[in-house]
């Protein structure tokens, strides 16, 4: 069965008697009166106070209705669906076909007379990659850090991303749909999130939800919808990206972009000794209750210092208990907490060389000599990780530094079986280099 929810203002529903059968209506009316007699039997009406955005509609239904049963799909749209979905009441007939998070539009701004339209004409007619057989049905695939759509210019995106970054002071390359989960509590999407590229959106809003996924959304964040819908009335910006975090917040998962494949040289047994790599984490991890942190550092937590101590603590919990998927995620919130705290970026970029996260590690441990250029410990991490990838000289160059800088003298003496580990896999790196120059003559 289909349980329609439509976000009224001033548009005509005369369309509604073209439902099919088995369809349920419920009409939240931001307008003037409806007059009953001209809604299809069995419509329930309920008045919004005010004008609004199919947001506040789509939440109130959710805070007061909620899930119907576990397979029905419960399909949200505003007052005219066709303006984003043309094959809107030709999809209502196939719902045998949907997913269980399933947009059903294909465009937000009609294409004009001079050709342009969001996403442009020529786009929305070739894309037909997501199309339920012969009926159009595309969902946008845009950046978390610009709002961009990945496919074309769109002009309007960047200056709601720009306003977001301006009101919250963030830097560019700020991944923004992590950020704007953390401002609506919901700490597992902001994760989620933070370690994807690309997110799916419904124009207009227009899309269906199974059952079972609205009720695994309220089991999760029920007490979280009001933090949304109080961020929507704040600021008109609010609603027009929660439309891109629609589909999202119902379960469907985010893109994240791998690296490029490539040949990779295995690091030896006895370079591997990662027991004992592995027994360092915990040491780097717990720096932040003995040692104290660099002067950059210190001012950096100053600005949360309870937050970061907290992430900190749960990591250390969560890898104790054999957890490395929640530690590595607990780091990740508090780099983008802190994204220039050295000692955070060093401890993701350690963790993730341990789990063997080498995509990870590298720019971690990178961003991390970039504030600080003789952080040891992230000389160490990025050694092993090129040494692993098959950077040979880069490597070298790291564990030269390591085995014999000034500036490397406390790391030999505080951490003398890492110091070890280095000089075995440059003696080793060494070695392969004098036998391809041996091979090569």
């Amino acid at each position: 069965m289909l349980h329609l929810v439509v976000s009224r203002n001033t548009e005509d529903l005369a369309w509604l008697h073209q439902l099919p059968a088995r369809c349920s209506v419920r009409v939240y009316n931001h307008g003037a009166p409806l007059d009953p007699g001209r809604l299809p039997e069995g419509t329930q009406v309920v008045p919004m106070q005010g004008g609004g955005a199919s947001a506040a509609s789509y939440l109130h239904h959710l805070k007061t209705v909620g899930a119907t049963g576990a397979d029905d799909h419960t399909v949200f749209t505003p007052g005219n669906p066709f303006v984003h979905a043309p094959a809107f009441l030709e999809l209502l007939r196939k719902p045998h076909r949907w997913g269980d998070v399933q947009p059903l539009s294909i465009h937000g701004a009609p294409t004009t007379a001079q050709g342009r339209g969001i996403p442009p004409h020529r786009l929305a007619e070739r894309d037909a990659r997501d199309w339920i057989g012969a009926m159009a049905v595309r969902p946008e695939r845009y950046s978390l850090c610009t709002w961009g759509s990945v496919h074309f210019m769109d002009e309007q995106a960047w200056r709601h991303a720009e306003h977001h970054r301006r009101q919250h002071d963030l830097p560019d390359g700020t991944n923004l749909a992590a950020h704007f989960y953390e401002l609506c509590g919901l700490t597992r999407l902001a994760e989620d999130a933070a370690d994807a590229d690309i997110g799916l959106m419904a124009y207009g809003g227009v899309f269906a939800v199974r059952g079972r996924a609205i009720a695994a959304l309220l089991a999760d964040a029920a007490p979280q919808l009001d933090q949304i819908a109080t961020l929507c009335r704040a600021d008109p910006h609010y609603p027009w990206v929660l439309e891109r975090c629609w589909l999202h917040l119902f379960g469907l998962p985010y893109v994240r972009l791998e690296a490029l494949a490539r040949p990779t040289e295995a690091i030896t047994p006895m370079a591997t000794s990662l027991s004992r790599v592995v027994a360092s984490i915990d040491a780097l991890l717990a720096r932040a209750e003995g040692e104290p942190a660099p002067r950059h550092a210190r001012r950096v937590e100053a600005a949360a210092p309870a937050r970061l101590q907290s992430l900190r603590d749960q990591a250390r919990s969560a890898l104790s208990a054999g957890d490395a998927d929640r530690a590595m995620a607990l780091l990740r919130q508090a780099v983008q907490a802190a994204p220039q705290d050295v000692e955070i970026l060093a401890d993701t970029a350690a963790l993730a060389f341990q789990r063997g996260d080498l995509a990870t590690a590298v720019p971690m441990a990178r961003r991390a000599l970039l504030l600080e250029p003789q952080h040891a410990a992230s000389q160490f991490t990025l050694a092993m990780s090129l040494a692993a990838l098959g950077e040979q000289h880069e490597s070298l160059s790291l564990f030269d530094g390591l085995m014999h800088a000034d500036c490397a003298r406390s790391f030999r003496t505080e951490h003398p079986e890492l110091a070890a580990i280095a000089a075995r896999q440059s003696h080793h790196l060494l070695q392969q280099q004098q036998q391809r120059s041996t091979a090569l003559a």
